[in-house]
């Protein structure tokens, strides 16, 4: 005999939301530079960022009644938000992140790109490639902070723009 699904109780936005400012304060807290052990904590606090990223977005299509099913590709959660919510982000993105990606890409000539939806597709790229050079032995400080100031940006712009609405 097959049991019954319990149908599912409606998730409230405001705790999802309440969880990514922890995962996002918990990842800028590691990738800090009073942090001792940062180096070390690299793949692990782009992971946070990445899931505290997945949060906001799920957040916001929450507040839109949308359904977010068992989604955790950021750029296809990023898709299905309406244009309004898309161009708010857009716009903190242009302000906060652009600017530090576009300072890193100048300053490390690595490719990171510096429009929004180009990366989020890349995001797991770039993930791989930090992950790889931080488990180098030798591997330079800066290429662990440009890393990790690409995800920090990020979880900062999708922090920002679902925050006011919460309010």
């Amino acid at each position: 005999m097959k049991r019954k699904k319990k149908p599912s109780k409606p998730i409230d936005p405001k705790s999802v939301f309440q969880l990514a400012c922890k995962f996002a304060a918990t990842e800028q807290y590691v990738r800090s530079r009073d942090n001792p052990q940062a180096g070390f904590m690299a793949s692990p606090s782009m992971v946070l960022s990445a899931f505290a990223i997945e949060l906001f977005l799920k957040c916001l299509l929450l507040l839109e009644s949308k359904e977010i099913d068992r989604i955790h590709s950021l750029n296809v959660l990023y898709r299905r938000l309406s244009h309004k919510q898309k161009r708010r982000i857009d716009e903190v993105w242009e302000q906060e992140a652009r600017p530090k990606l576009d300072e890193l890409r100048r300053k490390f000539g690595l490719p990171h790109p510096t429009d929004l939806p180009n990366a989020l597709v890349t995001c797991a790229r770039a993930s791989s490639i930090c992950d790889t050079a931080t488990k180098t032995p030798n591997a330079k400080s800066s290429t662990w902070e440009n890393c990790q100031q690409f995800y920090g940006a990020s979880s900062l712009t999708f922090g920002q723009s679902g925050s006011r609405k919460l309010r």
